[in-house]
């Protein structure tokens, strides 16, 4: 199955989404339906790490899905955490957010699973400690 979804920890704060190989883009829509529907199962924020590290291929409409995406995703997604050591799928990102500044997600590049994994970690305890 080049997408996979699951819980990466038990309390299902952490999503992690991994992609590899080639994707359709029915794979995809329902990766996104049932990530959102993961998450909205919860009462509490939920961070989702989404490994690219494998993945070769990025429809040429990938900017217009990543605006659905992003204005459809529930409220209690906190964050995505973005495993990748390629820099097109940095610059993508980083040009949607650009071309898309209403869209505020907290976007953040990692080089692998455990770094994704650190810094959640962090995240959670920075909101944790926050008033």
């Amino acid at each position: 199955m080049p997408i996979t979804i699951q819980w990466d920890n038990t309390n299902q704060s952490v999503l992690l989404i991994a992609v590899s190989g080639l994707w359709s883009l029915e794979e995809r829509n329902q990766t996104v339906e049932k990530a959102f529907a993961m998450i909205r199962s919860v009462d509490h924020p939920v961070h989702v790490m989404l490994d690219v590290s494998r993945n070769r291929f990025t429809p040429s409409n990938f900017l217009p899905l990543m605006y659905q995406a992003a204005n459809e995703r529930p409220a209690s997604m906190s964050s995505v955490v973005i495993v990748t050591n390629r820099t097109l799928v940095r610059i993508v990102v980083n040009t949607f957010l650009k071309l898309y500044p209403s869209v505020t997600l907290n976007i953040h590049f990692v080089a692998s699973i455990l770094e994704a994994r650190q810094y959640i970690v962090m995240l959670q305890r920075d909101h944790i400690l926050q008033p």
